[in-house]
């Protein structure tokens, strides 16, 4: 099995993913696989992040 390339992805709203047990916060930028992101993004649970959710990410709490 090979490891498939993260994405970042902006969550939408709260959810679980029952096949894999992760759990996701809304308003959150999460790292996830491109095949996973597809799916969510087609249920309307995750989008691409724009540039400001992106840094503000990558920013220290």
């Amino acid at each position: 099995m090979t490891d498939q390339k993260k994405v970042s992805a902006f969550i939408i709203r709260d959810f679980g993913d029952a096949g894999t047990g992760e759990k996701f916060k809304a308003e959150a930028v999460a790292p996830i696989s491109e095949g996973a992101f597809t799916n969510y993004q087609a249920a309307g649970l995750a989008r691409k992040p724009t540039a400001d959710e992106a840094k503000a990410a990558k920013a220290p709490a």
